[in-house]
Order: structure tokens, then sequence, then C-alpha cells
């Protein structure tokens, strides 16, 4: 009996993917403004062509006979999103701004559809000329946005309702806030937020998209501190407590959780000829966990990095050149960056990037 040769081999795995996207977004507004109370209101429509292809393939070495089969992907889902809304904002009594709203909508994507009221409710107290409190609490729909714009307002009683979130995704924030202006040269203040969410997941399976929806959880508190110590400077400090939680993502790389208290300290100079130049220096630590089946590092990390800034204003507001260096000591560390809960199309860099990074900038107005 001759026995089998031993044979031994590797694997390689390649994939491709391609995303293209046609979308239209019409909106009516109308404003209507008195000397106790306001009233915005609003319609929008948002239609999108979404156009998704994927292939991959997985290599044998040495070759094997037949080729194992590789799989592709096409699909073109559409998404039809119309809202309608109606804000308030009520002086009553006259310390007291009341922001009141509502807005109806129906989102539906070929994988799943939400239609549902989202109450908005916002209080700002001006308890002296000088100090300001501040609570919120709305849900909000993520809607289908062309290039990430809205007529609809982005704020309730200075808390934010729209954030990057995939299209679709069920929100409900609330929180409460603090502004106190010491002096006309000294601004201290806090705030705390907690923000629920259900994220639709795309789960691919016989040819066909189905959604699955992951329960998360934000908290972001702060406590901020501004101050002008002459006309010309200006210097910013502030303390940052931020947490995410995630139930059950499909993707097992996605954090479970992610924990990161961070102290920016930003000292700036603003000369009347249009220059102007800044440094910051940051400590942040951070701790984030995964899923055991993730192939992405997880852990905790602590580390202190220096940023600087210098431009100039051209005259008559034509524009601004800049140059920027972060990261100035080239420190390495581990950071996890916002990019696992950000959708938008447009490219973004985190705040704190492990290598020295030089950007220049040329704004220019026309």
């Amino acid at each position: 009996q001759i026995p089998f040769p031993p044979f031994s081999f590797t694997t390689t795995d390649s994939s491709t993917s391609d995303a293209k996207e046609k979308a239209y977004q019409p909106e009516v507004q109308y404003i209507h403004a008195a000397e106790a109370y306001n009233v915005t209101a609003g319609a929008a429509y948002a239609h999108v062509d979404q156009n998704f292809k994927s292939a991959s393939s997985v290599t044998f070495t040495p070759p094997v006979f037949p080729a194992p089969p590789g799989g592709t992907f096409k699909d073109k889902p559409d998404i039809d999103d119309a809202r309608g809304y109606v804000y308030s904002n009520v002086n009553m009594p006259v310390p007291v701004t009341w922001t009141l709203g509502l807005s109806y909508q129906d989102y539906d994507e070929d994988a799943f559809s939400k239609t549902r009221a989202n109450p908005k409710v916002g209080v700002q107290w001006d308890v002296t000329d000088s100090l300001r409190l501040r609570g919120a609490y709305f849900k909000v729909i993520k809607p289908a946005l062309a290039s990430n714009r809205t007529l609809e307002p982005t704020q309730v009683a200075g808390f934010n309702q729209f954030f990057d979130d995939s299209n679709g995704t069920k929100s409900t924030r609330f929180g409460g806030g603090l502004d106190w202006r010491i002096t006309q040269s000294v601004a201290v203040g806090a705030e705390a937020t907690r923000r629920k969410m259900d994220t639709p997941e795309f789960v691919q399976s016989g040819g066909s998209v189905s959604a699955k929806f992951d329960e998360q959880d934000e908290w972001y508190h702060r406590v901020y501190a501004n101050w002008m110590p002459a006309d010309r400077w200006s210097v910013s400090a502030e303390a940052v407590f931020d947490k995410y939680e995630s139930d059950k993502p499909v993707d097992v790389d996605q954090p479970l959780e992610v924990r990161t208290i961070s102290f920016p300290v930003r000292v700036q100079y603003f000369h009347p000829a249009g220059y102007f130049a800044g440094v910051g220096v940051s400590y942040v630590d951070q701790d984030v966990d995964r899923s055991s089946l993730a192939e992405l590092s997880d852990g905790d990390d602590n580390f202190m990095i220096a940023d600087l800034a210098v431009g100039y204003r051209l005259p008559r507001r034509a524009g601004i050149v800049s140059l920027a260096v972060q990261n100035l000591f080239d420190k390495e560390f581990d950071y996890q960056d916002d990019s696992y809960r950000e959708f938008q199309d447009e490219p973004s860099t985190g705040p704190y990037i492990p290598d020295r990074a030089i950007m220049g900038r040329l704004t220019l107005n026309f």
C-alpha cells in the first residue's frame, strides 16, 4: 500500500468592492418670526440610487484543480426618504426659551423601512445675563442626505441632533448643560448627554441583503473653559469623557466598547495684519474592547501629543492660507479613531495620528 503523499497549502483571500450613489433632495421651508416666538416648518424628500458590487476569490499555493469558485455579489438598493417637521421657540416666561418640535419621517430602503414621529423638546433658561442652563430631549431617524446637507434645524437647545450615523439609524438623545460667562474675557461651561441608537447593519445571505439592528449607547460629557488674556490671545481647555457601547455588531472587528478621556489645551495668537498661530497639547487615555473573534487589537493606551499651526488671512476676507503639524514630536501610540461610527461621504482625519502629519490648506472665497 502506497501512502498518500502529504501536502501543505497556503491560501490567499482577495476581495474587491465598488459603490456608486446618485441622489436628489428637494426641500422647502417656511420661517415666521414674532416678538415672543418663532416657527420653522418644512418638508424634504430624498431619493438615492445605490449600486454596490463586490467580488471575492481564494487562491491555493500550490494550485488545486479544480480551482475553488469565487463569489460575486451585485445589488442596487434604493432609498426613499420623506419627512416633514415643525419647530417653535417660545419665550415664556421672558428669561426662558422653550423649543418644541415634531418631525414625521417615512424612511424606506430595500432591506428595511422605518416610519416614526420624532418629538423635540428643549429649554434654555437665562438665570442671569451671564449664566444659562440648557436641557433637551429628542428623537431622530438619520435621513438620507445628499452631500450631508439639510435645511432642517440641526440643534435643539444647543445640542446636536444629526450625526454621521448610517442612514435609517433611530436615535434618542437627552442631556443638560451650563454656560457661564464669568467676565468679558472668561467663559466656562459643562455638558452631559447620552444617546441611544438602533443602527442598521447589513447581512448578505443567498444573494440577498437583510438588515440587523445593533443597539448602541453613547455617553458624551465635557467641561470647558475659554480665556482671552489679551486682545490678540486666546486660551481654551477641555476635559472630555466619551464612551461608546455596542450590543452585537455584525462585523466582529467592530468595537464592543470604547472609552476615551481627553484633556486638550490650546493657545492661539491673532495679529491685526492677518497672521495667526496656535499650539495645542492633549493628554488622551483610551480603552478599547473587542470580540475574541476580532482580528484587530484591543487594549488600553495613554499618551500626550503636541500640535502646531500657522496661517494668514488674505485681505478683504478673500481666504485663508494655513500650515498645520499634528503630532509635532512624532510620538507613537495606539488610538481608535471614530471611523467605526462615522459614515460620511467625505474623508476625514482623526484628531490624534500616531505619526507626524504636515498639512497645508488654501481656502479662497469668491
